[in-house]
């Protein structure tokens, strides 16, 4: 493997408001004697789609070189860029080929002679050599088999029945509706007065099985006798009309709404269009709201507090934990740790005078702020 040139990567986040976080976490400074360097990136964010990736060295920030930051004054200066930031990368990219671990011990090979030669083996004559036969054993006539029997031939293949003949413009669409642990379909049916003339285009009905000579309707991919096609509850024939398909039956909208819609959790109503399944619930896309801002969340991410649905801005500015040293949302999977009643990144719980990190070391403070031993004295004061 061959590690190629780094490579200096620009690249803008841009954000609408300062709740939403940037995604991406940085580690080193020149307090830690490393460079600065993202050290995670939360996919779906900002950072992510943006193209920033983990292990990126960040060289400059809005222009300024990061050479001699502290981890602390990159926070800041990342804080202070308000809602658009340019970052300076430096990334390094590998390349190579796996090898085969089973080229690494390869097979001897072994050499014959320079003197060898393969000779080819001397023709034999069955006819040459009698067979001896041992006393009082009798001899058997020998007949070998046929390498090769051949097979009877086999029965001609059947060819497959014709598919049921449909109009070309006759496939309308169905739309889906979840229905308890079932899918129902919802379309309209499509009405023809006659069938074809064409023997090769005999349209079939779907519940009786025979060939239809007259009108016919399509519907679900099928044609259908116009008798055939039908309400399951109240027989009401469906001609050109909605309905809604349910575990093989044909309903009518009116009894398929009274009788087996799902209902809205929130106004009670029969669902017959788009749904949203949250919280163990279904409800109507419009009905399924942020219990902060009341906007509506539709399919968009959300988070639940208290058994209510938040929309991601509300859920960040009222339940999120926020780092106290740096101000950034402490995010699942970040080493953090909590005193001076609230909670700190691992890495901003430091000195406020050296910046020296204090994570597992005894501590002054001073107006919520921690102070090492060395600067005791300005906490003191």
């Amino acid at each position: 493997m061959s590690v190629a040139p780094s490579a200096n990567v620009n690249v803008t986040l841009s954000r609408i408001n300062s709740q939403i976080p940037w995604g991406f976490r940085m580690s080193g400074g020149v307090d830690f004697s490393s460079p600065l360097t993202i050290q995670r990136v939360t996919p779906g964010t900002i950072a992510s789609n943006s193209g920033v990736m983990p292990g990126d060295l960040i060289v400059a920030i809005n222009g300024m070189h990061t050479g001699l930051m502290k981890h602390k004054d990159a926070q800041q200066t990342i804080l202070a860029c308000g809602n658009n930031i340019s970052l300076g990368l430096s990334r390094t990219s590998y390349s190579g080929s796996i090898l085969n671990p089973q080229a690494a011990n390869p097979t001897p090979v072994q050499r014959l002679p320079k003197s060898f030669a393969p000779t080819r083996p001397a023709a034999v004559s069955i006819a040459a050599a009698p067979v001896q036969t041992p006393p009082n054993v009798a001899a058997y006539p020998f007949s070998p088999k046929p390498a090769f029997t051949p097979s009877p031939l086999s029965p001609p293949i059947k060819q497959a029945a014709p598919m049921p003949w449909i109009p070309a413009d006759g496939n309308n669409k169905v739309k889906d509706l979840p229905c308890g642990d079932s899918t129902a379909h919802r379309g309209i049916s499509t009405y023809y007065s006659s069938a074809p003339l064409d023997p090769s285009k005999v349209p079939v009905c779907s519940n009786c099985r025979t060939n239809i000579r007259g009108p016919f309707i399509v519907a679900l991919n099928k044609c259908w006798c116009p008798t055939h096609f039908s309400c399951a509850k109240c027989n009401s024939e469906l001609i050109n009309k909605g309905f809604v398909e349910l575990d093989g039956k044909i309903y009518c909208e009116n009894d398929y709404e009274k009788n087996f819609a799902p209902r809205c959790a929130k106004c009670s109503k029969a669902i017959m269009g788009d749904t949203v399944t949250a919280l163990k619930e279904t409800w109507h896309k419009e009905c399924f709201r942020c219990a902060e801002c009341g906007e509506p969340i539709s399919t968009g991410a959300f988070h639940v507090e208290d058994g209510k649905p938040y929309c991601l801005n509300d859920w960040q500015r009222l339940f999120q934990t926020k780092c106290a040293g740096c101000n950034f949302p402490v995010e699942p999977g970040d080493r953090w740790i909590e005193a001076l009643n609230t909670n700190w990144h691992s890495e901003c719980f430091s000195c406020n005078v050296c910046n020296c990190p204090l994570e597992g070391k005894a501590f002054f403070a001073r107006d919520g702020r921690p102070y090492c031993k060395g600067h005791a004295g300005a906490a003191a004061r």
